[in-house]
């Protein structure tokens, strides 16, 4: 998959851990990723998952709230038949999203903000 553009978005909190927001399109598709990155031991962000967007387009903002929004793809995008994740190219494609534009950079300048420790 390649990436064609990669948008931070926001900051988040999940449970008790800041994670960044980003959108993403691949070439080919016409459908954006959600992508959550959180900090890692390392200095760097971890992938944490990547979202799809599982509601029709032309669905009213007020059932969407009430649906599953998302469904977490990242286990379908990066394992194979065996249940085995393929680490190469899942940290490959996790390394071209945060180094489109400025995702990394913003995403570590807003979780300072925060006043979060920063990769």
């Amino acid at each position: 998959m390649k990436v064609k553009e990669a948008k931070f978005r926001r900051i988040l909190k999940r449970g008790e851990a800041w994670v960044g927001d980003v959108e993403v399109w691949v070439e080919g598709d016409d459908q954006p990723y959600i992508v959550l990155f959180g900090e890692s031991k390392d200095q760097d962000f971890d992938m944490v998952a990547v979202l799809r967007k599982d509601v029709p387009s032309d669905a009213d903002w007020y059932d969407e709230a009430s649906l599953s929004a998302y469904e977490d793809v990242t286990v379908e995008l990066f394992t194979d038949d065996a249940n085995e994740t393929h680490w190469g190219p899942r940290e490959a494609w996790k390394e071209s999203v945060l180094s489109y534009g400025q995702v990394r950079k913003e995403m570590a300048k807003r979780i300072a903000e925060l006043g979060q420790p920063t990769p």
